[in-house]
């Protein structure tokens, strides 16, 4: 059995891969369980910004 093709908007949570409609609360993340764990992880470092800015970056098309 295959699983069906994504609908344009489905969106699972970045943390637990459960759905996350737009329509929550708490989008892109499905509960706010979830969105803490997301803003521990900032807290503590475990993500990070891969390189230093540059002026291009900040430029718009």
């Amino acid at each position: 059995m295959t699983t069906p093709p994504p609908k344009k908007d489905d969106h699972t949570c970045p943390i637990c891969d459960a759905p996350a409609p737009q329509t929550v609360k708490t989008f892109p993340f499905c509960t706010d369980r979830c969105r803490t764990l997301d803003l521990g992880k900032w807290i503590k470092g475990e993500y990070v910004i891969s390189r230093p800015m540059e002026e291009a970056d900040w430029d718009e098309d």
